[in-house]
């Protein structure tokens, strides 16, 4: 094919891409602003009411403030979405290690964070990524995992490196064998009812990572949990094989203070 009939067959997709870059941007643009209305409104209103007003009247107001909330970072993950065609893939050596504990101390924060026992591996190796987009890639990883633990018995998340990849290891209920591949696809959601989210947060870090040149993959069985697989980019002077997690030292990652243990 020559140079001429590539071009061609590009320019199309590449307007096409560039059309549903700006589609995206214009619905999340006319959402944003009466969302804000919305909930500057509802902090007014229960703020102007005070303490005179049912209890009832109070918990729609609960409501209406939860439901904006939740539209906001559903109009976040679109933004993510979007600007997925301009990754500032700018790298720098950081250390997973001080990222892994930011995101984790954000987790502790979510309704099902702070009863979850976080296992850390102590010696993670260092990656070579834009900061902003491995922390992204993380959280959206980690806090798959966090919302769907739901009632699990001493629900445990870990997270280490075997091989050349990173996982992420949960002991929730675990995905059906078919879904494997199609829990990466756009707003697909299996076994879902009543966990927040729209099926944008692992599409969008499959992207980002493929955008490193990385990948991620999952393992799972039904009520054995589920272990994502992620290969990012490390620094040429590290080995890329690492020993496997089990049997490593591991830096527990609670509520109490850190303690280490083989």
């Amino acid at each position: 094919m020559t140079t001429q009939k590539i071009s061609r067959v590009q320019n199309p997709l590449e307007n096409g891409e560039d059309q549903i870059q700006t589609f995206l941007y214009a619905i999340i643009h006319d959402l944003r602003s009466p969302l804000i209305s919305v909930e500057g409104y509802a902090r007014r209103l229960k703020k102007e009411l005070g303490f005179n007003v049912s209890e009832e009247a109070l918990t729609y107001l609960h409501y209406i403030q939860e439901s904006a909330s939740h539209m906001n970072d559903l109009l976040d993950d679109l933004m993510d979405l979007a600007q997925l065609g301009n990754v500032d893939n700018t790298a720098a050596i950081l250390n997973t290690q001080s990222l892994i504990s930011d995101v984790l101390n954000e987790m502790r924060q979510s309704p099902n964070g702070g009863a979850i026992n976080f296992q850390v591996q102590s010696d993670l190796p260092q990656i070579l990524c834009n900061k902003k987009r491995a922390y992204q890639v993380f959280t959206n990883v980690i806090g798959n995992a966090v919302k769907f633990i739901g009632n699990t018995k001493s629900p445990r998340i870990r997270i280490g490196f075997t091989g050349n990849e990173f996982l992420v290891e949960d002991n929730g209920p675990g995905i059906a064998s078919e879904h494997h591949q199609k829990i990466f696809e756009l707003f697909a959601r299996f076994n879902a009812e009543g966990i927040e989210g729209a099926g944008i947060g692992l599409p969008t870090t499959r992207k980002i990572l493929e955008s490193m040149g990385g990948s991620i993959r999952v393992e799972s069985n039904p009520g054995q949990g589920a272990a994502f697989y992620l290969k990012l980019p490390l620094p040429n002077k590290q080995n890329n094989l690492h020993q496997p997690f089990e049997g490593q030292r591991e830096l527990i990652l609670k509520n109490a203070p850190a303690t280490c243990r083989k």
